[in-house]
């Protein structure tokens, strides 16, 4: 996999990310992945780590992929509704939008953001 270059991952497919993928494949070959698990479960430390990963898709990993259902990815789609349909102030920062979420839909918060995010692309809130 070391081989496999950046320009590889950009023709198949992966455009702009190439860089970020190609960085974090080399990053994985070089760590144990079952450190990398039980580690990611607990916090974002070590998933932000990886170049290009900020908060918003460290979240998503752990929600999406680690099994953290109360986890909260908070985009501008998710904002935007906790925002107008829940009353917080638009300057509500990251954490606090997140601890809301997980306060206000509970121990599966992470699949009811899928769901909020997933209506407002649609027009349906």
């Amino acid at each position: 996999m070391k081989s496999v270059k950046e320009s590889d991952y950009r023709n198949i497919g992966f455009g702009f990310r190439a860089k970020y993928f190609k960085s974090a494949v080399d990053n994985l070959l070089s760590k144990e992945l079952i450190t990398l698990w039980e580690l990611s479960k607990n916090d974002n430390t070590q998933l932000t780590a990886f170049y290009g990963v900020g908060e918003k898709i460290a979240d998503c990993t752990r929600v999406y992929s680690l099994g953290c259902d109360s986890i909260v990815p908070v985009d501008l789609w998710i904002k935007r509704i906790l925002v107008n349909k829940y009353d917080l102030p638009i300057n509500t920062k990251y954490h606090q939008l997140q601890e809301f979420a997980i306060d206000h839909f509970g121990e599966y918060a992470g699949w009811a953001q899928l769901f909020l995010f997933t209506g407002a692309r649609n027009g349906l809130i």
